[in-house]
């Protein structure tokens, strides 16, 4: 067997494991089946396509909802301008965020190579501006940045392990975030991290 041959093989195997682990124990079916053939993993996959969006929805519509704010009036086309969202405020500075519903993928419960790489690009992109974004670089610069993460255990270790050596970036309880946000005592200087629970 090839090693890359062997690494499918090892994939596979985890992705059933995984399937019949929650389909029995979170879900209770029974008769599950051990695997599948690939038309039925096409066809889960399209099934399962528009999760990511919707918990990205779901997680900028709580944080409206956190702001006080009219959830109604978020986009369902998020990334139209460049970023998940972008919130006018009348009584504070306008917010510019971005939503990672990134879940911890490693034994150690902290972010794989590739999850770090979006996670940092994101960041970056709060920063110094997406080059396709249609939010100019003086908005962007007097608006106060936010990531917002799940509000789970696993998310905080990690992004807490991974962020800690950056000084831009600060995680902040929500009930400080929105008090100083309408004190306007953040600073358009920083990346604010906020926890969203979905539960």
């Amino acid at each position: 067997m090839t090693k890359q041959l062997a690494s499918i093989t090892n994939r596979l195997n985890k992705f059933y494991q995984d399937l019949h682990d929650f389909l029995t124990n979170d879900l209770g079916l029974k008769n599950v089946p051990t695997s599948l053939t690939f038309n039925q993993i096409i066809k889960l996959k399209h099934i399962v396509s528009d999760v990511n969006n919707i918990i990205t929805l779901s997680m900028t519509s709580k944080f409206v909802d956190l702001l006080g704010g009219d959830s109604n009036n978020v986009d369902s086309n998020p990334n139209a301008n460049g970023y998940d969202l972008v919130y006018p405020s009348i009584d504070a500075p306008e917010i510019i965020a971005e939503v990672k519903s990134t879940i911890p993928c490693t034994k150690q419960l902290l972010f794989g190579a590739q999850q770090k790489h979006e996670i940092i690009k994101d960041i970056d992109g709060l920063k110094n501006r997406k080059s396709k974004s249609q939010v100019s670089k003086e908005d962007l610069a007097q608006s106060i940045k936010v990531l917002i993460m799940l509000d789970r255990d696993d998310v905080r270790k990690a992004s807490k392990y991974l962020l800690k050596t950056d000084h831009d970036v600060l995680i902040i309880d929500n009930d400080d975030f929105i008090e100083q946000f309408y004190l306007k005592k953040l600073s358009n200087k920083k990346v604010y991290v906020v926890y969203i629970n979905l539960l």
